[in-house]
């Protein structure tokens, strides 16, 4: 069922093209038995105004959309004006609000629209198959149903695109759900001074970037992500490079572990190949992280040549094992440099904690690591993590519980120059077993513990060929 549809025109009138054609002022209600209904709806249609209209498009099962536009062979879909229109749709699954397909420089804005499913995959904004160089802007855009449901997504080839100034609600009763998706080579847009919420159960995600979406901009955005259980990002980006994320606010909650503010990983892609995560920067951003345990304000995984710059990060549980920044997995030549981090808990704190990485640079940031129990780590370098730099670094470890300034386990010829540790009640710098050629330079240690310096020979677990020069150690009482 169609509300208003341009096939009618061309019906009627096959020597007209469906352009400038003004959809003003009208209550539109389509609904049916099954599926496929739609409030607005034009195929190869340019040069339209739909403004200022009440649209309700529902049904019993899937695929209710309030404004559908889409090409229709060489008759191109463009420069419609989409505005201050009510748009309401309810059916089972797949609904949406808004839907492009193959259409490039339309604009919306100013509308609210509200899509509900009693299902999965609803949509607010939905722009997909080379759709391009379309604006959204100034929307209040809601979004319920089960799980999977995405205030705007973009899918396959759309790129060159704006969202500014939206306010954005995704909410499911279960698992994943998404403020803002780009999948499948979505490049070049620009998601910027958006208020971004997500809630769900799990794995809900704040902005996701997966499937080769490269160079975009995502800039001056709130975003708010949380979850009833577990595992909540507030950033995603998998298997895509070159993006921008800078000045953002971002909060990642939820009521039991795995929340994550920031994400990078790689992703498998056609024929078992690997799409790397490389080259994205990622600046000047507050990002907040809280649960019980496993939460990660910034966590890099085989991402590699990422730029990480004046950050302040806080990672916040109320159990152990909490990380400011994690780098895991051949995470390598990244760049982290004046960084703020911050990271509470009981037990197994971690401000930087580094695993199976190697040959990352780290300078200038200021770390504290804190907990109410022991074993906090200001800074962990850990299972064949070799030849990382760190310099000009202020490490500090909360007084109280054993905790250690720098740990370092079976990783050899990292570089430590221009140190200040503070407060380690455990040992200032532990050189664990099997660590050799690691080199200290310029360490100034205010310790508390019984040993400012260890290096571990115990039954075989050598540490040797370690260099420590001009290193200054007073004793905190």
């Amino acid at each position: 069922a169609h509300g208003w549809s341009n096939e009618k025109v061309l019906q009627n009138y096959p020597q007209l093209k469906a352009n400038e054609n003004n959809v003003i002022s009208n209550t539109i209600n389509t609904s049916g038995t099954t599926s496929d209904n739609y409030g607005v709806y034009g195929r190869g249609a340019s040069d339209n105004n739909i403004t200022s209209n009440n649209i309700f498009a529902k049904g019993l099962t899937t695929s209710n959309i309030g404004v559908y536009l889409l090409v229709q062979r060489t008759n191109l879909t463009e420069r419609n004006v989409i505005s201050s229109n009510d748009i309401r749709t309810l059916g089972s699954n797949a609904n949406a609000g808004i839907r492009l397909d193959t259409a490039s420089n339309n604009t919306i804005v100013l509308n609210k629209i509200n899509t509900t499913g009693t299902g999965t995959t609803n949509y607010g904004v939905y722009l997909t198959t080379n759709s391009s160089k379309n604006t959204i802007i100034s929307n209040t855009v809601s979004t319920n149903g089960t799980s999977s449901n995405f205030g705007i997504y973009f899918l396959t080839n759309v790129s060159g695109n704006t969202v500014t100034l939206n306010n954005i609600t995704t909410n499911g009763t279960s698992s994943s759900n998404y403020g803002v998706y780009l999948l499948i080579n979505s490049s070049f847009n620009n998601i910027t001074s958006n208020i971004i919420r997500t809630g769900g159960t799990s794995n809900g995600y704040g902005v996701a970037i997966q499937g080769l979406s490269n160079n975009n901009t995502v800039v001056s955005n709130i975003i708010n992500t949380s979850g009833t259980t577990s595992t909540n990002y507030g950033l995603l980006i998998q298997g895509s490079s070159g993006n921008n994320f800078s000045s953002n606010e971002v909060l990642a909650t939820g009521l039991t572990s795995s929340n994550y503010g920031i994400y990078l990983l790689s992703q498998i892609g056609t024929g078992n190949s690997t799409n790397s995560s490389h080259k994205n920067m990622i600046n000047l951003n507050t990002i907040r992280t809280s649960g019980t345990s496993s939460n990660i304000g910034l966590y890099l995984q085989t991402a590699f040549n990422n730029t990480l710059l004046l950050n302040n990060i806080s990672t916040d549980g109320s159990s152990s094992t909490n990380y400011g920044v994690h780098l895991l997995t051949n995470s390598s030549n990244n760049t982290i440099s004046s960084n703020i981090i911050s990271t509470n808990g009981t037990s197994v704190n971690h401000g930087i904690y580094i695993l199976t990485s190697s040959d990352n640079v780290l300078s200038l940031n200021i770390v504290s690591a804190n907990g109410t129990s022991n074993s906090n780590y200001g800074l962990f370098v850990n299972a064949s993590s070799n030849h990382n730099m760190f310099n000009f670094t202020n490490i500090s470890t909360k007084i109280g519980g054993l905790s250690y300034g720098i740990y370092i386990d079976n990783s050899s010829s990292n570089i430590f120059n221009n140190l200040m540790i503070k407060n380690s009640t455990g040992r200032a710098v532990f050189v664990n077993k099997n660590s050799t050629s690691n080199n200290f330079t310029n360490i100034i240690i205010n310790n508390s513990g019984a040993e400012a310096i260890f290096l571990e020979t115990y039954l075989g677990r050598l540490s040797y060929d370690n260099a420590f020069n001009n290193i200054t150690i007073t004793k905190t009482v």
